[in-house]
C-alpha cells in the first residue's frame, strides 16, 4: 500500500451499511469517537459510522474498506478525537489516510418470507442445543450453555430478570392484540438499559435483539412502539455508540451474521445454525450472544402468542 500524490494512503470503501451510506452522503467534518485495533468510529453532525478492515461484517453503521485484515488502526498513527473530513469523493483522516467512496456497494438486510410456526420451533430447539457447546461470558444468562457463568454475569442476569419479565408481559399483550398501541412502561424496563459491560452493554444488546427479531417476524409496528418507548432513555442512559446501534436495529437491522442466524432459526435449518455460531461468538465480548438472547426471547413470545387461547374459549372446550 503506497501513498498517493497527496501523501495519503488510499483505501476505498467497498461495502457500506444503509445508515452509514446516508451519513457519509451528507459530507462535512467529523472526528474519531472510538478507536480499536481493527476498526474505528467516526462521529459527524448526522450520526456515527464504523470504518474497518475488509473483513468487517456488513451492518447498518459499518463501512468495510480494502484494508487488509491485519491492519491495526491504533498502531497506524490514528488518534482518538482526530479530525476527519468527509466529501462526496472520500473520507479523509488527517494527512495520512483517504477512503474513497465512489465504488462502494450498499448493504441492507434481506427481507424474509413470513414465518412458519413449526419451522421456528424446530429452529429454536436446534439453536439451544448448538449453543450449549459455547462458553458463557459476562452477558445475560438467558439460554443454556455448557459451562458455569462468571459471577459478574450472574449479577447482570439477576438485575435483568424483572425488566425482562415486564417486557415479556407487554410484548405478549401486543402480539395477542395487534390493535393494541400501548407504549411500554419505561420505568419497568429502565434497569435493563445500559446494564452490563462493554461498548454496547448487555441490556442494550438484548433490547436490540428483540427489535431485530420483531422486524424479522414482520412485527414492525410493535418494534416501532418499543423504540418509541425507550428512545429518550437510550439517549440519556446508553453511550452514543450503543444508542446508534439500537436506533439502527429499530429501523434498518444489525450485524449480517446475526441476520444469517435469525434466518436459519426461522427456517429450522440446523446445519446453517451450526455454521453461524462461530461468527456470533466473535461479535464483541458478549454482544453476539446478548443480541441472540433478545432475539430468542422475542421468538418465544411470538410462539406463545400464536398458541394462546382466551380463557372463555378454554372454558367452552
Amino acid at each position: 500500500m503506497l501513498p498517493d500524490q497527496t501523501g495519503r494512503f488510499q483505501l476505498p470503501v467497498q461495502l457500506a451499511g444503509s445508515v452509514a451510506s446516508g451519513i457519509v452522503d451528507k459530507a462535512g467534518p467529523g472526528r474519531i469517537a472510538a478507536l480499536f485495533d481493527s476498526s474505528f468510529y467516526i462521529e459527524t453532525a448526522d450520526g456515527l459510522v464504523c470504518l474497518g478492515n475488509e473483513n468487517l461484517a456488513a451492518s447498518p453503521l459499518n463501512l468495510a474498506t480494502t484494508a487488509p485484515p491485519a491492519t491495526n488502526w491504533r498502531a497506524s498513527g490514528m488518534q482518538l478525537h482526530q479530525k476527519v473530513s468527509i466529501s462526496q469523493q472520500a473520507i479523509s483522516v488527517g494527512n495520512r489516510f483517504s477512503f474513497p467512496l465512489s465504488g462502494m456497494r450498499i448493504w441492507s438486510p434481506a427481507l424474509l418470507a413470513p414465518c412458519c410456526k413449526l419451522d421456528l420451533e424446530q429452529g429454536l430447539e436446534c439453536f439451544r442445543m448448538a449453543c450449549k457447546h459455547y462458553e458463557a461470558l459476562d452477558g445475560l444468562d438467558y439460554f443454556p450453555v455448557a459451562r458455569s457463568r462468571p459471577q459478574q454475569s450472574l449479577d447482570t442476569g439477576a438485575v435483568a430478570r424483572r425488566p425482562i419479565r415486564a417486557l415479556r408481559e407487554w410484548l405478549a399483550s401486543l402480539l395477542r392484540n395487534p390493535d393494541n398501541k400501548i407504549l411500554l412502561d419505561l420505568d419497568s424496563v429502565k434497569p435493563l438499559m445500559g446494564l452490563g459491560p462493554g461498548l454496547t452493554p448487555s441490556g442494550d444488546d438484548f433490547i436490540g435483539g428483540v427489535m431485530l427479531a420483531l422486524n424479522t417476524l414482520h412485527e414492525k409496528k410493535i418494534c416501532r412502539l418499543l423504540w418509541q418507548s425507550i428512545r429518550q432513555a437510550s439517549e440519556e442512559i446508553s453511550n452514543p455508540i450503543s444508542h446508534a446501534h439500537l436506533k439502527a436495529a429499530s429501523l434498518e437491522g444489525g450485524n449480517s451474521n446475526i441476520h444469517r442466524c435469525l434466518a436459519a432459526i426461522l427456517t429450522g435449518n440446523p446445519e446453517t445454525i451450526q455454521h453461524c455460531l462461530p461468527d456470533i461468538d466473535r461479535i464483541g465480548h458478549s454482544s453476539g450472544w446478548d443480541i441472540m438472547a433478545g432475539a430468542v426471547f422475542a421468538f418465544e413470545c411470538w410462539l406463545e402468542a400464536r398458541s394462546y387461547k382466551p380463557k372463555h374459549n378454554q372454558l367452552a372446550e
